[in-house]
């Protein structure tokens, strides 16, 4: 690994890569990471891009500025996070946030179920964390299919966190008919008046199967399920 890069980031204190699937958390510490690091980055041009991101970003907070999708596209690389980005999350550093409620130096005013403003192929990755459970199930596939347009071919890629509810906490904790469906869960946000979910709550409640079904639709034709609950648990 490049000596400017360990060093770098050995000044990050601990460095976690959380991968959700309902309840479940896996937690990757920073000398696992570095050693993913070790293969993943093996240039200086990696490094660079990243430091050279880290600090126009640091320049826009200083003239407190809102980034746009003009801004980003003079980026070293280009990185995408659906969602507003916690400021204590490390691992998110080199993202740009598409927030649906505010802009500032990190986040872009946006609602990424409408088309993205940018051209195809520019992408080079795009997260989307507890987000699409907030999205109309029958819009889902047109989201991941515009985001797919503007990932770069091969190495772009689009990594998706999402309710598992097959998990049972997620499903006990759950409201359900009385046939067992799940019709909401309080704390995914949002109320339930009139038989339907409002002011922004899981408005479908995936499981194994419907998010492949989602992908079988969508224009995505590789894509690899980490953690998830089947029928044996």
């Amino acid at each position: 690994m490049n000596q400017k890069i360990e060093e770098f980031m050995n000044t990050q204190g601990d460095f976690y890569y959380p991968i959700n699937s309902g309840s479940r958390r896996d937690i990757v510490k920073k000398d696992i990471l570095i050693d993913n690091v070790k293969e993943i980055i093996k240039y200086d041009r990696y490094y660079k891009a990243f430091l050279n991101n880290t600090i126009r970003f640091k320049n826009m907070k200083s003239i407190n500025k809102a980034i746009t999708f003009n801004d980003i596209l003079k980026l070293d690389s280009i990185n995408l996070y659906a969602g507003d980005i916690q400021k204590n999350r490390k691992e998110y550093s080199k993202y740009i946030g598409l927030s649906i409620t505010y802009e500032d130096y990190r986040h872009i005013k946006f609602d990424i179920t409408e088309e993205h403003p940018i051209n195809d192929n520019i992408v080079d990755s795009y997260q989307a964390e507890d987000v699409f459970e907030h999205i109309e199930r029958e819009k889902v596939v047109k989201v991941i299919n515009d985001i797919y347009r503007i990932l770069k071919p091969e190495k772009g890629f689009l990594r998706i966190s999402i309710s598992d509810y097959r998990c049972d906490i997620l499903y006990n904790r759950s409201e359900k008919d009385s046939e067992g469906k799940i019709i909401f869960d309080q704390y995914g946000g949002g109320d339930f008046i009139d038989g339907k979910v409002i002011n922004g709550g899981h408005v479908w409640f995936p499981t194994y199967e419907i998010v492949k079904q989602i992908l079988e639709e969508s224009l995505f034709t590789e894509y690899e399920f980490l953690h998830y609950y089947d029928e044996l648990g």
